[in-house]
């Protein structure tokens, strides 16, 4: 077998895997967002993804952390803001080389800028706050849930919107040492 007939079969096996794990993710995320139909579960998944007046809210506790808070608190809120930068940038490039569509939209999905957001997030408070850190991890988890049930995401979109989370927290409080 000469290498590039190598090459070739081994680009062919990992096509046909891509492909399966491509088939898997839609139809566990089918699963989930046709297999669970409940009005109830659908109010309360929409409020997850996108809770009315969050962002206000956030607004006024950042303004609040900056002008009332420590040095160290106003020092957490840059890194916090700056992780979630980081990782809501990161998942926009990738969506715009991988320009996977949602499954039940226009605009690309992979991977899930929620699920990053919220487990980066999730991971810095969580080492800040240790008290709070299965309800922020928690709360997390259901809007990456949510992102599924609402057909915005497939389920490896959210997989890897939280890896991309949780390693941009992990990375900044290894470098800060926050």
């Amino acid at each position: 077998m000469t290498d590039h007939t190598r090459k070739k079969s081994r680009i062919q096996w990992l096509t046909r895997i891509g492909a399966s794990l491509l088939y898997w993710d839609e139809y566990i995320s089918h699963q989930i967002s046709d297999g669970l139909p409940s009005p109830f579960l659908h109010k309360l998944m929409t409020w997850f993804s996108n809770p009315p007046g969050w962002l206000g809210m956030t607004f006024v506790a950042i303004i609040i952390a900056l002008t009332v808070g420590t040095g160290q608190t106003r020092r957490r809120v840059a890194i916090l803001l700056f992780s979630i930068l980081l990782s809501d940038q990161t998942c926009n490039l990738i969506k715009s080389l991988t320009k996977r569509v949602r499954p039940y939209g226009t605009d690309f999905s992979f991977p899930s800028s929620h699920a990053a957001n919220m487990f980066c997030a999730s991971v810095l408070l969580a080492a800040w706050l240790p008290a709070w850190a299965d309800l922020l991890y928690l709360w997390a988890a259901l809007v990456g849930f949510s992102r599924i049930y609402l057909k915005k995401h497939y389920l490896l979109d959210v997989f890897v919107g939280t890896l991309i989370g949780v390693l941009y927290a992990r990375l900044l409080l290894t470098v800060t040492g926050a």
